[in-house]
C-alpha cells in the first residue's frame, strides 16, 4: 500500500506547481494587474491567519507567544514572496523577448 504521507506530499506539491504555473500564465497577460492576482491572496491569507493567531494567544503575554505569531507569518508570506518574484521574472523575460 502507498504511504498516506506520500500521497499528501505529492497532492501539496502538484497544487503548488499549478498555482506557480497559473500565476506565470497570468503574469504573461497584457494587463499587469493579472500578474499580482495571487500574491495578494496569498498575503490577505496570511493576514486572517495572523488575526486568527491573535485572537488564539489574546490571554497570553509572553513574548514566546509574539514570536510564533510572527514567526508564522513570514512562513505563510513564502508562498506570497515565490508568487511575486515568478510574476516579475515572466514580465521580465516576457518583455526581454
Amino acid at each position: 500500500m502507498i504511504d498516506f504521507t506520500i500521497v499528501r506530499l505529492v497532492t501539496v506539491a502538484a497544487a503548488a506547481v499549478a498555482l506557480l504555473s497559473l500565476n506565470i500564465f497570468l503574469s504573461t497577460r497584457k494587463n499587469p494587474v493579472f500578474s499580482f492576482i495571487l500574491p495578494v491572496l496569498s498575503f490577505l491569507i496570511s493576514i486572517v491567519f495572523l488575526v486568527a493567531g491573535l485572537s488564539v494567544f489574546s490571554d497570553e503575554n509572553s513574548s514566546e507567544s509574539f514570536s510564533l505569531l510572527v514567526k508564522s507569518f513570514f512562513i505563510f508570506n513564502v508562498p506570497t514572496l515565490v508568487f511575486i518574484i515568478s510574476s516579475l521574472l515572466a514580465r521580465y523575460l516576457r518583455k526581454k523577448l
